[in-house]
């Protein structure tokens, strides 16, 4: 699977009579980070939270069991008090090289597989920004299980058109710090307590601030080529 792929449209020149018209030329890109096969290499797991100093995180690859294959496993053990979590993916996304943020979507699926003492309980997930010493999150999302009656099942934490507005303190432009993306994970409880998780189709879409730039060499032949026909047509009107 690709990780990382830069896509880019652009806006057309304008055609009038066969003539080019000379328009700005605006980029619209976008940056998407994905994994879907969650090699350990790929992604730092780090505590952000451990109030009773008592937690531990286990962390690895399945090649079954996802949604549909490949995804990342984890373990909290913990107990009594409350754990938290940060997954952070390995590429990064610099305003300064790659250009300013106008927007980010996300989506990746979350399971829990199993709980002890007891048998049911949930895992709180959210998507994760950070930048600098700062983070941010969003869209908290909580999967729970309660076996037979409730077994565990995949559900999807997604979100679009997410600005810096909603992230306060963050900077998206180009004089912004280089931005790492990923998920977080948390659980409570009174007792000492298992859970069992699962993440899978991670992706994330970095919407980037259209840019106004100089015609591309091909926009430059065409509008070229537009100059060539007035001068043909002028000279057949002479020869008339």
């Amino acid at each position: 699977m690709v990780k990382k792929m830069i896509t880019r449209s652009l806006l057309p020149a304008t055609f009038t009579m066969g003539i080019v018209a000379a328009v700005p030329m605006v980029s619209f890109g976008a940056v998407v980070l994905s994994d879907g096969t969650f090699n350990v290499s790929d992604w730092t797991h780090s505590e952000f939270e451990d109030t009773n100093n008592n937690g531990s995180l286990t962390i690895a690859k399945k090649s079954t069991g996802g949604n549909p294959a490949d995804y990342q496993q984890g373990i909290h053990a913990w107990g009594p008090g409350t754990v938290r979590y940060d997954h952070l993916y390995v590429d990064t996304y610099d305003p300064a090289t790659l250009g300013a943020i106008l927007s980010i979507d996300f989506t990746y699926d979350f399971i829990v597989e199993a709980v002890t003492n007891p048998s049911d309980g949930a895992v709180a997930t959210y998507f994760l920004i950070t930048q600098g010493a700062n983070r941010w999150t969003y869209s908290n999302l909580v999967n729970a299980i309660n076996p037979p009656n409730d077994p565990p099942s995949w559900e999807t934490n997604s979100a679009s058109g997410l600005n810096a507005a909603l992230f306060s303190g963050i900077d998206f432009s180009a004089a912004g710090g280089v931005i790492s993306f990923g998920y977080g994970t948390a659980n409570s409880t009174g007792q000492t307590r298992t859970t069992t998780w699962g993440v899978d189709n991670w992706r994330v879409t970095i919407n980037q601030v259209p840019v106004n730039g100089v015609p591309e060499p091909a926009t430059l032949a065409l509008f070229g080529l537009g100059l060539a026909g007035l001068g043909a047509i002028r000279r057949k009107k002479l020869a008339a």
